[in-house]
Formats: C-alpha cells, sequence, structure tokens
C-alpha cells in the first residue's frame, strides 16, 4: 500500500521518491515527519554563518522560499566575500550567493569527498557586554 503524501504537497512522486532516498526514508510520511522537526527556517534579513569549502563566513539572507519539500531556496549576502585555495584551484564565494539548502542547512552540491559545499545556520545571538 502506498501512502499518499501529506496534504498540500504538490512535489511529483519521482521527486518525493528521490528526496526520500536521499534522506533514506522509506516512505513520504517519515520524512515529512522527521524534516519538520529539524527542519531550519529562512527569512529575508536573518543574519547567518556558515563554511563554504574550509572557510568560516557571515552574511545575511536577502531572499528565502521554499523549494522542493524540506529544501530553501536562498540569496547571501558575504560580508567579505571568500577566496580560498582548495586542492590547488582558487574557488571565489562570489556576491550575491545563490543556493539551495536541505533541513539541516547544507547545500545540494558536494565535494569530492561527499561533504557539502556550503553549510549555512542561523547566526548564534551575541551576549551583550554587561
Amino acid at each position: 500500500m502506498t501512502r499518499k503524501p501529506p496534504s498540500g504537497d504538490s512535489a511529483p512522486a519521482p521527486m518525493r521518491s528521490t528526496m526520500m532516498a536521499q534522506f533514506g526514508m522509506r516512505d513520504w510520511g517519515q520524512l515529512a515527519a522527521r524534516t519538520g522537526a529539524r527542519a531550519l527556517q529562512w527569512r529575508s534579513g536573518q543574519h547567518v554563518t556558515g563554511r563554504y569549502l574550509d572557510l568560516a563566513f557571515s552574511g545575511v539572507v536577502t531572499a528565502a522560499s521554499p523549494d522542493a519539500p524540506g529544501l530553501w531556496r536562498l540569496t547571501l549576502q558575504i560580508d567579505d566575500p571568500a577566496e580560498p585555495v582548495a586542492a590547488g584551484l582558487r574557488a571565489t564565494l562570489r556576491q550575491p550567493v545563490h543556493l539551495v539548502v536541505d533541513p539541516r542547512g547544507e547545500s545540494r552540491e558536494k565535494r569530492l569527498d561527499g561533504r557539502p559545499l556550503i553549510t549555512v545556520g542561523p547566526q548564534e545571538p551575541q551576549p551583550e557586554a554587561p
């Protein structure tokens, strides 16, 4: 018996199957429950920190919209553009940065070793000085 996706879901069945496989879930209900509990929420103006390759960055979300279920399409304005050198190749984090992230804030694009190319998360509030 095939479970129906939660109401309001407009993702085509092949896309749901691919997403379930990527997250190691056996059905849509399990995926929806798991991603909903831990999924990051994004909004324009939100301050973020993250890593591009192995270089830390901070910036601001200038646009955020849900993409496929559990995924977000983000545009970031990076405070200081990064120019890391990785494996002898020069890579530049340009302005603005457009990416799609999963519920953990990891980009869909992966490095050769399987780690995400970019990870991003909400910036932790700084404690106020006494």
